[in-house]
Protein backbone atom coordinates (compact mmCIF):
# COMPACT_ATOMS: atom_id res chain seq x y z
CA UNK A 1 0.00 0.00 0.00
CA UNK A 2 2.73 2.64 1.03
CA UNK A 3 4.50 1.36 -2.40
CA UNK A 4 1.85 2.08 -4.33
CA UNK A 5 1.38 5.50 -2.82
CA UNK A 6 4.83 6.23 -3.11
CA UNK A 7 4.77 5.33 -6.71
CA UNK A 8 1.38 6.22 -7.81
CA UNK A 9 0.47 9.33 -5.45
CA UNK A 10 -2.41 11.09 -8.12
CA UNK A 11 -3.51 7.59 -8.84
CA UNK A 12 -3.72 6.50 -5.51
CA UNK A 13 -5.33 9.39 -4.13
CA UNK A 14 -8.19 9.32 -6.71
CA UNK A 15 -8.89 5.66 -6.47
CA UNK A 16 -8.73 6.43 -2.37
CA UNK A 17 -11.46 9.07 -3.46
CA UNK A 18 -13.71 6.99 -5.57
CA UNK A 19 -13.34 3.69 -3.26
CA UNK A 20 -14.99 5.89 -0.65
CA UNK A 21 -17.31 7.43 -2.37
CA UNK A 22 -18.51 4.81 -3.15
CA UNK A 23 -19.28 2.99 0.13
CA UNK A 24 -20.80 6.27 1.51
CA UNK A 25 -23.07 5.94 -0.93
CA UNK A 26 -24.05 2.86 -0.35
CA UNK A 27 -24.01 3.56 3.30
CA UNK A 28 -26.37 6.78 2.84
CA UNK A 29 -28.83 4.72 0.20
CA UNK A 30 -29.11 1.84 2.21
CA UNK A 31 -30.57 4.01 5.06
CA UNK A 32 -32.86 6.74 3.08
CA UNK A 33 -33.06 4.70 -0.33
CA UNK A 34 -31.49 6.76 -3.12
CA UNK A 35 -34.33 8.29 -5.08
CA UNK A 36 -36.50 9.04 -2.15
CA UNK A 37 -36.57 12.34 0.04
CA UNK A 38 -32.73 12.27 0.34
CA UNK A 39 -31.93 11.60 -2.88
CA UNK A 40 -30.46 14.84 -3.76
CA UNK A 41 -28.50 14.96 -0.33
CA UNK A 42 -26.77 11.61 -0.94
CA UNK A 43 -26.15 13.26 -3.95
CA UNK A 44 -24.22 16.15 -2.81
CA UNK A 45 -22.58 14.43 0.44
CA UNK A 46 -21.18 11.70 -1.70
CA UNK A 47 -19.55 14.57 -4.26
CA UNK A 48 -18.23 16.33 -1.14
CA UNK A 49 -16.76 12.52 0.16
CA UNK A 50 -14.87 12.29 -2.97
CA UNK A 51 -14.06 15.96 -2.64
CA UNK A 52 -12.34 15.73 0.87
CA UNK A 53 -10.38 12.60 0.25
CA UNK A 54 -8.63 14.85 -2.81
CA UNK A 55 -8.66 18.08 -0.53
CA UNK A 56 -7.75 16.70 2.45
CA UNK A 57 -4.99 13.88 0.81
CA UNK A 58 -1.55 16.71 0.19
CA UNK A 59 -2.61 18.37 4.04
CA UNK A 60 -2.53 15.01 5.73
CA UNK A 61 0.54 14.28 3.36
CA UNK A 62 2.69 17.02 3.82
CA UNK A 63 1.96 16.94 8.22
CA UNK A 64 2.78 13.61 8.26
CA UNK A 65 5.86 14.59 6.04
CA UNK A 66 7.01 17.31 8.89
CA UNK A 67 6.19 14.69 12.01
CA UNK A 68 8.46 12.15 10.62
CA UNK A 69 8.51 9.18 13.06
CA UNK A 70 7.79 11.81 16.10
CA UNK A 71 5.69 11.74 18.96
CA UNK A 72 7.13 13.97 20.99
CA UNK A 73 4.64 16.24 22.33
CA UNK A 74 6.59 19.15 22.17
CA UNK A 75 6.62 18.89 17.81
CA UNK A 76 3.74 21.16 16.98
CA UNK A 77 3.54 19.30 13.96
CA UNK A 78 2.63 16.15 15.86
CA UNK A 79 0.00 18.18 17.22
CA UNK A 80 -1.09 19.38 13.99
CA UNK A 81 -0.73 16.02 12.38
CA UNK A 82 -3.70 15.03 14.83
CA UNK A 83 -5.38 17.44 14.24
CA UNK A 84 -5.86 17.06 10.68
CA UNK A 85 -6.41 13.25 10.48
CA UNK A 86 -9.26 14.00 13.60
CA UNK A 87 -10.93 17.08 11.28
CA UNK A 88 -10.93 14.32 8.34
CA UNK A 89 -12.69 12.02 10.28
CA UNK A 90 -15.19 14.56 11.73
CA UNK A 91 -15.90 15.70 8.19
CA UNK A 92 -16.66 12.08 6.58
CA UNK A 93 -18.95 11.22 9.71
CA UNK A 94 -20.55 14.77 9.42
CA UNK A 95 -20.97 13.69 5.87
CA UNK A 96 -22.37 10.48 6.54
CA UNK A 97 -24.62 11.53 9.19
CA UNK A 98 -25.83 14.75 7.95
CA UNK A 99 -29.40 15.16 8.83
CA UNK A 100 -29.38 19.22 7.57
CA UNK A 101 -27.84 22.45 9.01
CA UNK A 102 -30.14 22.57 12.19
CA UNK A 103 -28.12 19.50 13.36
CA UNK A 104 -24.83 20.86 12.54
CA UNK A 105 -24.08 22.00 16.35
CA UNK A 106 -24.87 18.27 17.87
CA UNK A 107 -22.82 16.66 14.64
CA UNK A 108 -19.95 18.99 15.58
CA UNK A 109 -20.10 18.62 19.12
CA UNK A 110 -20.29 14.51 18.64
CA UNK A 111 -17.97 13.57 15.68
CA UNK A 112 -15.74 16.60 17.05
CA UNK A 113 -15.05 14.78 20.03
CA UNK A 114 -14.81 11.50 18.09
CA UNK A 115 -12.37 12.85 15.59
CA UNK A 116 -10.09 14.57 18.12
CA UNK A 117 -9.68 10.88 19.76
CA UNK A 118 -9.18 9.38 16.43
CA UNK A 119 -6.19 11.98 15.26
CA UNK A 120 -4.29 11.30 18.79
CA UNK A 121 -4.17 7.87 18.78
CA UNK A 122 -2.86 8.25 14.76
CA UNK A 123 -0.21 11.08 15.99
CA UNK A 124 0.48 9.03 19.70
CA UNK A 125 -0.34 5.22 19.50
CA UNK A 126 0.32 4.30 15.68
CA UNK A 127 3.85 3.55 14.35
CA UNK A 128 3.82 5.86 10.83
CA UNK A 129 4.84 4.36 7.82
CA UNK A 130 8.26 4.83 6.28
CA UNK A 131 8.47 6.50 2.95
CA UNK A 132 6.01 8.91 1.75
CA UNK A 133 5.59 10.84 -1.73
CA UNK A 134 8.10 13.51 -0.28
CA UNK A 135 9.40 14.10 -4.23
CA UNK A 136 6.00 15.90 -4.94
CA UNK A 137 6.74 18.64 -2.24
CA UNK A 138 9.52 21.26 -2.34
CA UNK A 139 10.42 20.48 1.35
CA UNK A 140 13.50 22.69 1.03
CA UNK A 141 11.33 25.94 1.15
CA UNK A 142 8.56 25.29 3.90
CA UNK A 143 6.36 28.44 4.22
CA UNK A 144 6.71 28.37 7.91
CA UNK A 145 10.42 30.04 7.19
CA UNK A 146 8.48 33.54 5.86
CA UNK A 147 6.43 35.20 7.88
CA UNK A 148 2.66 35.03 6.42
CA UNK A 149 3.86 31.29 6.00
CA UNK A 150 3.60 30.55 10.26
CA UNK A 151 0.44 31.04 9.58
CA UNK A 152 0.17 27.73 9.52
CA UNK A 153 1.43 26.57 12.62
CA UNK A 154 -2.38 28.41 14.07
CA UNK A 155 -4.16 27.53 11.44
CA UNK A 156 -5.72 24.90 12.95
CA UNK A 157 -7.23 27.01 16.02
CA UNK A 158 -7.75 29.96 13.64
CA UNK A 159 -9.93 27.45 11.55
CA UNK A 160 -11.80 26.19 14.86
CA UNK A 161 -13.08 29.83 15.21
CA UNK A 162 -13.96 30.17 11.84
CA UNK A 163 -16.62 27.12 12.08
CA UNK A 164 -18.02 27.70 15.56
CA UNK A 165 -18.83 31.35 13.88
CA UNK A 166 -20.11 30.19 11.10
CA UNK A 167 -22.33 27.82 13.13
CA UNK A 168 -23.35 30.44 15.93
CA UNK A 169 -24.15 33.65 13.96
CA UNK A 170 -26.09 32.46 10.96
CA UNK A 171 -27.98 34.58 8.37
CA UNK A 172 -31.53 35.33 9.73
CA UNK A 173 -32.25 32.77 6.59
CA UNK A 174 -29.81 29.93 8.09
CA UNK A 175 -27.08 28.08 6.17
CA UNK A 176 -28.09 26.23 2.82
CA UNK A 177 -26.96 22.45 3.73
CA UNK A 178 -24.72 22.86 0.78
CA UNK A 179 -22.90 26.38 1.84
CA UNK A 180 -21.86 25.46 5.28
CA UNK A 181 -20.27 21.96 4.23
CA UNK A 182 -18.47 23.70 1.83
CA UNK A 183 -17.03 26.44 4.02
CA UNK A 184 -16.13 23.32 6.44
CA UNK A 185 -14.26 21.77 3.50
CA UNK A 186 -12.86 24.48 1.96
CA UNK A 187 -11.63 26.26 5.41
CA UNK A 188 -10.28 22.84 6.38
CA UNK A 189 -8.13 21.81 2.78
CA UNK A 190 -6.40 25.27 1.88
CA UNK A 191 -3.34 25.13 3.94
CA UNK A 192 -0.99 22.07 3.17
CA UNK A 193 2.52 22.84 4.70
CA UNK A 194 4.64 22.61 1.13
CA UNK A 195 4.37 23.91 -2.17
CA UNK A 196 4.86 21.24 -4.73
CA UNK A 197 7.76 20.78 -6.51
CA UNK A 198 8.03 23.09 -9.67
CA UNK A 199 9.01 20.37 -12.28
CA UNK A 200 5.95 18.45 -10.90
CA UNK A 201 3.44 21.57 -10.10
CA UNK A 202 0.81 20.68 -12.37
CA UNK A 203 0.63 16.71 -12.35
CA UNK A 204 1.10 17.24 -8.81
CA UNK A 205 -1.41 19.79 -8.01
CA UNK A 206 -4.23 17.01 -10.47
CA UNK A 207 -5.92 15.83 -7.33
CA UNK A 208 -6.52 19.13 -5.39
CA UNK A 209 -8.04 20.66 -8.92
CA UNK A 210 -10.15 17.24 -9.21
CA UNK A 211 -10.95 17.88 -5.52
CA UNK A 212 -11.75 21.52 -5.75
CA UNK A 213 -13.89 20.72 -8.75
CA UNK A 214 -15.82 18.39 -6.91
CA UNK A 215 -16.20 20.73 -4.07
CA UNK A 216 -17.74 23.12 -6.80
CA UNK A 217 -20.42 20.77 -8.29
CA UNK A 218 -21.57 19.95 -4.74
CA UNK A 219 -22.37 23.31 -3.93
CA UNK A 220 -23.51 24.29 -7.16
CA UNK A 221 -25.32 21.43 -8.06
CA UNK A 222 -27.52 20.02 -5.54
Amino acid sequence: MVNLRESYPNGFAVAIACATAAFGYVVMATGFGPFGAHGASIAMRTTYIAAVCLLMFDVIESAHIARGTSRDRRNPYVWIYAFYMGYFWCLMMMLMFWRGAENIGMLLVQWGVAGAGFGLWMAFFITPPHGCPSGRFDLDNPPTDRPLGRLYIFWPIILVILITALVSFPPDTGWRDGYLLFQMIFLGSMMPLYNYAKPLLWRAALPRLIGFTLLLIGLLAF
